[in-house]
């Protein structure tokens, strides 16, 4: 199986996020079942485990059903999927954008403006 639109990497971080979720707010695994949308237990239970293991990436509407019930802002367990949080700024800076890209540690984010510079023309 495999997620939607995220990497197996964002898949793991999201069921990291969401376990770490679900234990702050004193609930179990069993609390998403509701939210997997099969009226089958074992569908659910299924579908969830995937979830968490970073097997399959939930609908938009079942993460944002996932915020609302561990009570989490907006966007907060959606960004490990690589989404924008709602109410996101549109950024349209290369430098402020390159300085904002999870993938990049501070030191390489800070090589690569150097480099867009040399580009820029005096």
């Amino acid at each position: 199986m495999s997620g939607k639109n995220s990497t197996t990497e964002q898949r793991k971080a999201f069921g990291a996020a969401v376990s770490g979720a679900l234990t702050d707010a004193g609930l179990r695994i069993s609390a998403l079942f509701p939210i997997a949308g099969s009226e089958n237990p074992e569908s659910a239970r299924r579908a969830a485990n995937s979830w968490l293991a970073g097997k399959r990436e939930p609908s938009r509407p079942q993460v944002m059903a996932i915020e609302e019930l561990v009570g989490v802002e907006p966007g907060e367990l959606s960004r490990h999927l690589g989404w924008l949080p709602i109410g996101a700024p549109t950024i349209v800076d290369a430098e402020l954008a390159i300085l904002a890209d999870p993938g990049l540690k501070p030191i390489e984010a800070k090589a690569v403006i150097a480099v867009l510079r040399s580009f820029k023309i005096q």
